[in-house]
């Protein structure tokens, strides 16, 4: 898989507009093969290339949340792994960027500001403030269907433990 996304890669000239989606694509199938396989190169490559492609996507484009979405999750992995504060450093300041993000609410949005709380209140850092109000921003916008407030009661049942 990673071959041949990285030769697909290669084939497309620096600069094209979808530069940042293949860069973003074999980011995430890194990621994926992490996880399965647990290998550590993997991580590092995917958040070498996670990087480059939200360089790709500055401030206003409409695809910076997916990118930055996936390079938190990254870090996330990677600081849990080596609790480096360098690591720590980056995270904080790529969560301080998703509450500006108007999106859709997923469970992946809520599962990213639980963590960010965990992380912040792990480190007693200042932002755990921003990340209840990441939490609250996508709560509340958050339709009323019965399979979203599941996956909010899953995601939220222990906040006030986790948080507090």
């Amino acid at each position: 898989m990673e071959d041949l996304d990285s030769e697909a890669l290669d084939l497309r000239p620096k600069g094209l507009p979808d530069q940042s989606m293949s860069l973003n694509n074999l980011a995430v199938n890194l990621s994926t093969r992490y996880e399965q396989l647990g290998i550590m190169e993997d991580l590092n490559e995917a958040i070498v290339l996670g990087r480059e492609a939200l360089n790709f996507r500055p401030k206003g484009h409409p695809d910076r949340f997916t990118a930055l979405d996936n390079l938190v999750r990254r870090l996330y992995d990677q600081f849990a792994r080596t609790k480096q504060s360098k690591d720590k450093k980056e995270l904080f300041s790529l969560y301080a960027q998703l509450i500006h993000f108007p999106s859709d609410v997923s469970s992946n949005d809520l599962s990213v500001a639980r963590a960010w709380i965990r992380v912040a209140e792990d480190s007693q850092h200042p932002t755990i403030v921003l990340a209840l109000r990441l939490l609250i921003q996508h709560v509340t916008i958050l339709p009323s269907l019965p399979q979203h407030l599941t996956i909010l009661k899953n995601l939220t049942s222990s906040l006030a433990v986790d948080t507090f």
